[in-house]
């Protein structure tokens, strides 16, 4: 199998990829990779908006909890946090159901930029072993 991108240290890096393929690519090519770099982009973009969201969500379930367990630790905030989730779990709730539903919109996202990716090199990664 072909590998685009591979683990590293640090979290992806590319690896193996296409060879010298630029030279070979026509406008449209060059166009089309060009607007996958773009979405790439838009899908990052995107993924950073919605999980400074969550975080402020998440933020929230502490601020009703006097101003004296700031100093606790996370742990122990979260404990003090759970009382209230267990009398009004609406919050929470809705925000894990939004984070789950949108973590599979962003699965069907990225699937379709690689299967676009895929395509303009015209592999089939199945027997590109």
């Amino acid at each position: 199998m072909r590998r685009i991108f591979s683990a590293g240290q640090s979290g992806f890096r590319f690896g193996r990829g296409y060879g010298n393929m630029a030279s070979q690519a026509t406008p449209e090519q060059v166009e089309k990779a060009r607007q996958a770099v773009m979405r790439f982009r838009e899908l990052l973009d995107l993924m950073h908006i919605r999980l400074d969201s969550y975080e402020r969500a998440y933020a929230n379930l502490f601020a009703h909890l006097p101003a004296e367990t700031a100093s606790l630790p996370e742990k122990e905030r979260q404990r003090q946090a759970a009382h209230t989730v267990i009398d009004d779990d609406k919050a929470l709730v809705r925000v894990v159901l939004t984070a789950r539903f949108d973590s599979r919109d962003f699965e069907r996202e990225y699937e379709a930029l690689h299967d676009r990716i895929v395509e303009l090199h015209g592999l089939d990664l199945e027997s590109d072993s």
